[in-house]
């Protein structure tokens, strides 16, 4: 029984610690790629910011995910015409 619950502890710090470790920027990341809006590590941001973001979201100014002109369909930029 001792075993178990020590089990147990140690499965809920390891879930713990992946929580911890886990930043905003892939949850929200995880979430626009469920959405369909990201792929590959690309992604277009959301708009709703101010004229300051160029109306990009504030969330995404900072984001390591951020591609301007993202694709998300092959997760490449879309070429300049």
């Amino acid at each position: 029984m001792i075993k178990f619950a020590i089990v147990i502890f140690i499965l809920i710090g390891f879930v713990l610690f992946i929580s911890l470790i886990t930043t905003d920027y892939d949850k929200c990341y995880s979430d626009m790629e469920r959405e369909g809006h990201a792929a590959m590590g690309c992604c277009g941001g959301i708009t709703g910011g101010t004229k300051s973001t160029d109306y990009l979201s504030n969330i995404c100014v900072d984001c390591p995910y951020l591609v301007l002109g993202c694709n998300p369909k092959d997760g490449k930029e879309k070429e300049n015409e």
